[in-house]
């Protein structure tokens, strides 16, 4: 008999932020059975010590596919949830690994935060995945920085007309700096601010004018975007095979546990 106590923290950080989690999950079962339920974690401005009172607490929420998903081949679906405290991105757990293959720095961020609550019966698997999302990260250094370069547009475009966006888009410059200095960059350090307290300055001062400087800004984006070039230019897109092998074998592993337990 499955019970909302079968998923536990994958953390003790932040008991409030992890109770949240557990209220996110009992609207999700709502329409989807516990036993599909696998993780859910969570994204966003608590993984980069930037949260304010007022943050959402967003997140994304795995989960196996049904019976008759399996047995008719059906296509695998997302959706969005909007929640008590936020948005909840419910999707199979299949489209996790795709998104792995792809390098996407958003599914990275999922596994590695430490805001997150697992499906006990699959606690150890998600454990391995957690281990080894610096390994997954490696899988195309060129691939992750363009994943980067993408959100590094997408918040530059409100930065000069918004604290919050500003603040991101300095986050990202930073992010793609690491891994554009050292060769031996290491995921779990990109994500956190070298001074945290400073971009929370920035996101949290209501005079936007008292915190922007246009001239240094440009300047970093210049900077920034000279270097993304140079660096397309001297390197291929190349995908490690051994890497890619790995989260093949996590995916399969996972997927047979879950198909051993309910079928």
């Amino acid at each position: 008999m499955y019970s909302l106590d079968k998923f536990i923290n994958k953390t003790d950080l932040d008991n409030k932020i992890q109770a949240k989690l557990h209220n996110i999950l009992i609207e999700i079962n709502k329409t989807i059975p516990l036993p599909q339920i696998a993780y859910i974690g969570l994204y966003g401005s608590q993984n980069y010590h930037l949260d304010t009172l007022e943050s959402d607490i967003d997140c994304e929420c795995f989960v196996f596919p049904s019976n008759e998903d399996i047995i008719f081949a059906k296509p695998m679906r997302s959706s969005v949830q909007k929640t008590a405290y936020g948005e909840c991105t419910i999707k199979d757990i299949r489209m996790m690994f795709n998104e792995l293959r792809k390098v996407s720095p958003n599914i990275l961020e999922i596994i590695s935060t430490p805001y997150a609550i697992v499906n006990e019966q699959y606690a150890k698997r998600f454990e391995a995945l957690y281990s080894q999302s610096n390994l997954f990260a490696h899988l195309s250094e060129y691939k992750l920085l363009k994943g980067f370069e993408g959100l590094y547009h997408r918040y530059s475009k409100k930065a000069t007309e918004s604290s919050k966006y500003y603040a991101n888009t300095l986050r990202i410059i930073e992010v793609m700096d690491k891994v554009l200095k050292n060769p031996k960059w290491d995921y779990n350090d990109l994500l956190i601010p070298e001074d945290p307290s400073y971009l929370y300055w920035i996101k949290t001062e209501p005079d936007f004018q008292k915190v922007f400087r246009a001239e240094y800004f440009n300047d970093l984006c210049f900077d920034i975007e000279e270097r993304l070039q140079e660096y397309y230019k001297n390197h291929e897109l190349t995908f490690s095979p051994e890497i890619r092998e790995t989260i093949d074998l996590n995916q399969e592993t996972i997927m047979r546990a879950y198909l051993f337990l309910n079928f």
